[in-house]
């Protein structure tokens, strides 16, 4: 069996190590915009198929980038900007085969965009998010 905790903690890595402000499930109450967030949509972890249940893993994960523009509350401009820089660079980061995403018993071997969940503001606030798969082998 693949340890999809394993593969999570090295997503976390990937992430945060192109933007530090990236939390696992959700952001702690007070947390300054812009971040963040990976989060586990339906379906989450799915481990191998029928016939080899051991053979590999795919990893279903959810970035959500938030901006805010607390100067300008009534003008979403601002954190609109700040959250698509944000899943810009979360996205490009964990999609990028140039820098292998990998542990000591598996790699990952393929990297798929699945969707874009669009923008989503309420007040100062901008949601972006954005949906990846990961093929997870062993190694």
């Amino acid at each position: 069996m693949i340890p999809a905790h394993e593969v999570t903690a090295a997503v976390l890595a990937r992430l945060r190590s192109v933007h530090p402000a990236v939390y696992d499930l959700v952001a702690p109450s007070g947390a300054a915009a812009p971040y963040g967030v990976l989060e586990y949509p339906p379906g989450g972890i799915s481990d191998g198929d029928i016939d080899q249940p051991e053979w590999d893993l795919i990893w279903h994960g959810r970035i959500r980038a938030v901006g805010a523009d607390s100067a300008a509350p009534s003008r979403i401009d601002g954190a609109r900007e700040q959250a698509q820089r944000v899943a810009y660079r979360l996205t490009t980061a964990l999609l990028d085969r140039t820098v292998p995403l990998s542990g000591a018993t598996w790699i990952v071997a393929a990297r798929e965009f699945v969707a874009d969940g669009g923008i989503d503001h309420q007040g100062p606030v901008v949601n972006v998010v954005v949906d990846v798969d990961l093929w997870v082998v062993p190694a």
